[in-house]
Parts: structure tokens; sequence; C-alpha cells
């Protein structure tokens, strides 16, 4: 019978980065998951890194999520030194595109909340934001650039922690 002297529940990102810390630390480490790594909720994420609250009751959350972006280089330069693979992380910044009727308010109120916050945060015409992601739709109003925040591929991700 093997022995362990942990086990993790979960297989996905946060189960994987565990175990890989665990283990480095001289750990012998189990992790048990109904799937492959990775195959359920770190498999559809969109891997975006970022402290802007998505909703009101997220903003007690910031300073948390601003610590845990700024420590995400460190962490991602460990992981692909460890497992000799890139796990397609990018700080190119990211867009919230806004199609409402009210997208000039909708981004003031965006703007002003980001920036009481401590956030980077640019407001963006219609046609500026197609120019840096020329794939957005003609139904565009508006953008907010958030150019301090980035992403990973959490699949890449998954299997380097894996």
């Amino acid at each position: 019978m093997k022995k362990f002297d942990v086990a993790i529940a979960g297989g996905g990102v946060i189960g994987g980065a565990i175990a890989l810390e665990l283990a480095c630390a001289g750990l012998r480490v189990a992790v048990f998951d109904r799937q492959k790594p990775g195959q359920e909720a770190s498999w559809a994420s969109a891997g975006i890194i970022s402290p802007a609250p998505e909703n009101p009751g997220m903003i007690a959350t910031v300073e948390l999520a601003k610590r845990s972006a700024a420590l995400y280089p460190e962490f991602v330069a460990r992981v692909e030194e460890l497992s000799g693979r890139s796990t397609g992380y990018r700080r190119k910044g990211t867009l919230e595109a806004l199609f409402s009727q009210d997208a000039k308010a909708e981004l003031s109120t965006i703007i002003a909340l980001h920036h009481g916050l401590g956030l980077k945060a640019e407001p963006l015409r219609a046609e500026d934001a197609r120019d840096l992601e020329p794939a957005l739709s003609d139904d565009l109003e508006a953008a907010v650039l958030r150019p301090e925040e980035a992403s990973i591929d959490n699949r890449l991700l998954t299997t380097a922690v894996f």
C-alpha cells in the first residue's frame, strides 16, 4: 500500500499548484480527481489575472487580488522552470467591452471605481478599442483598457504543474 503525507482532492490549477509546492518541500503527495488533471473548471476558465472587481460584492477582495496578481509572475517562472513547460502567461492588459446604450455612463462609473481602488484603467472609444482588437463587434459602444492585467492558458498551466 502506498503511503502519502498529503492527499489533495481536486486536480485543477489550485490542486496542482498546492501539490507542486508540497512535493518541492519534500512531502509525498497524492492528488485525486474524477477526471484527468485540469479537465473540469480549470479547462474552461478564461485565465484572466485581474484584481478588478466584476461586481460591487467583490470590492472587498481587491487588495488580496492585487497582491495575488503581483505574485503571479514569480509563481509562473517557478512552474515553468520546474516543469520545463510554457504556461502561456502574458501581461499585455485586458479589454472590457461595453455594448449597452448607457455605455458612456457605465464607462465613467467603471473608470472612477477602478481609480478609486488604485487600479489602472483607461477609457477607450469604440474605434480605439477596435484598433487594439479588430474582432470586436460593430455593436461596441466603448471599452475599458486595463493595461497591467495578465492572462494565462490554464490548460498549459495545469499541464505544467502536473
